[in-house]
């Protein structure tokens, strides 16, 4: 974060913030030479990331639950690939509503409709997980199982809401492109 004042309130507000999450990094300045490098205002918060456009700038006023929820809405990319080093935020993250997009990396078509997907998770990141899973994988084979899908379904889309019990979700037509997707 930047702050010109750093004991005015946003500055506190940050630290707040920043003293509750242990899962990131926080840094807080009041130099200009790095506002500059940035092109950012007075009391700004900007997160450094290294996938989707490198940074997100927060917008909106400035208290410890606004910078917390910028911060996980943020800290994943727009289009999750599912790992496991990535199940664990996936699935114990705050969102709980998921796109599932069922994709073999070897298909040509697959980044495209990744791209598209990323389009459509810039309209709705902070209420809507989307997922890629590689159905080339063979570890990922129990997943396309789990929710009934063969080779010859894929790719597609499947939606979960993730609360006591798992909801899953068949859209009515196959998703292959962007335009049935943001549908």
């Amino acid at each position: 974060g930047f702050f010109k004042d750093l004991a005015g309130s946003a500055a506190k507000a940050f630290v707040e913030a920043a003293a509750s999450n242990d899962d990131y990094p926080f840094a807080i300045t009041d130099l200009q030479q790095i506002a500059d490098e940035h092109k950012l205002s007075e009391n700004s918060v900007i997160m450094l990331k290294k996938f989707d456009d490198g940074k997100a700038l927060f917008e909106g006023e400035i208290t410890p639950d606004a910078i917390v929820k910028f911060v996980r809405t943020n800290a994943l990319p727009l289009v999750v690939e599912f790992k496991q080093d990535t199940a664990q935020k996936v699935f114990g993250g705050d969102i709980k509503s998921h796109v599932l997009i069922f994709a073999g990396n070897k298909d040509d078509k697959t980044q495209a409709l990744i791209e598209g997907a990323r389009e459509v998770a810039k309209e709705v990141r902070d209420r809507i997980l989307f997922v890629h899973i590689d159905t080339d994988e063979e570890e990922h084979k129990r997943i396309i199982e789990f929710f009934g899908m063969k080779d010859s379904d894929i790719p597609d889309v499947r939606i979960i809401k993730l609360e006591e019990d798992m909801s899953k979700y068949k859209p009515a037509e196959s998703i292959k492109d962007t335009e049935s997707l943001r549908d």
